[in-house]
């Protein structure tokens, strides 16, 4: 099989992958399916020929850094977005000889979408650029004096529900409640 591969690869494939993780991000089996290989194809090109292996790396690189790092950002910052809402109303009647008549009008108002800025987008970015003045954990309050959550980043909270109080579990309820209640709001205010 490893004839095979070298065979098959060629000088100019290097770029074309580049061009098309900068551009779209491809993983390993969406190169596959561009050079029309199978993934473990792709994996082999990229251990045998250093230059395909650097040019699939920087192309991930930095389509992450110039599409979804930016788009985080835009996410935790907040975001406007002017648009035209066109309304068509149609008034059916009849004319003096009883023919059938429709007045259309259309109406365009200009309106403005909002996402407001996104508090845990914000603590992700600056998590991950300000790391020693940001991860300092997470603590979820309660009403509840006897549950207390905290958390560092990156870490798993597990509770152990069976040890808990029925006053506890309602509080542990609230706070997911609370958590969910927030983030449909965030979610409707972004669509619109």
């Amino acid at each position: 099989m490893g004839a095979s591969v070298s065979l098959r690869y060629s000088e100019s494939f290097p770029k074309i992958a580049y061009n098309a993780c900068r551009s779209h991000g491809c993983t390993g089996k969406e190169l596959a399916k561009l050079f029309d290989v199978n993934a473990k194809t792709i994996y082999e090109w990229a251990k045998k020929y250093p230059a395909f292996r650097i040019a699939v790396r920087k192309g991930k690189d930095e389509f992450d850094c110039d599409k979804v790092e930016s788009k985080l950002l835009q996410r935790a910052l907040g975001w406007e977005k002017e648009y035209e809402d066109e309304t068509v109303t149609v008034k059916e009647g009849t004319d003096r000889d009883g023919n059938a008549i429709a007045d259309k009008t259309t109406t365009t108002m200009k309106k403005t979408m909002i996402c407001p800025p996104d508090t845990r987008a914000l603590i992700h970015w600056l998590g991950n650029r300000r790391a020693k003045r940001w991860d300092k954990g997470i603590s979820v309050p309660s009403t509840n004096s006897n549950l207390q959550i905290d958390a560092k980043k990156g870490s798993n909270v597990q509770v152990n529900i069976q040890k808990l109080s029925e006053e506890q579990l309602e509080s542990l309820a609230d706070i997911q409640t609370k958590f969910l209640n927030e983030e449909e709001t965030v979610m409707e205010a972004c669509v619109g």
